[in-house]
């Protein structure tokens, strides 16, 4: 738990470091990636991501955090839980396979 409660700092890091390469593609290259179709895309799909890590994940994530802090938490509630984080990994997932295929498959 000490472990995976540091591991917000890295996911923010990961997200600023991948925002800035976004920026840094766009000024290296004068914005030419901004008139496709697949960019604007991927980019909508990118702030998707972000979002559900922050208003889905997050949550849950503070919920199962509370109920390991219980000595015996109510299943009903774990199931719960377990359910939600399945639906968000799964949502996350889905989103960065789509980001990857819309970064080896460019359309105009």
């Amino acid at each position: 738990r000490k472990i995976s409660n540091r591991l917000p700092l890295l996911i923010i890091a990961g997200t600023i470091l991948i925002l800035l390469s976004g920026v840094g593609m766009m000024i290296a290259t004068r914005g030419v990636f901004d008139t496709f179709l697949w960019f604007r895309i991927k980019m909508i799909l990118v702030l998707l991501v972000i979002l559900n890590a922050i208003l889905f994940g997050r949550r849950q994530n503070t919920k199962l955090n509370s109920l390991l802090v219980l000595e015996h938490p109510e299943d009903k509630l774990l199931t719960r839980i377990r359910k939600g984080l399945n639906r968000f990994h799964i949502t996350q997932l889905v989103l960065f396979a789509i980001i990857f295929l819309l970064s080896t498959f460019k359309f105009n």
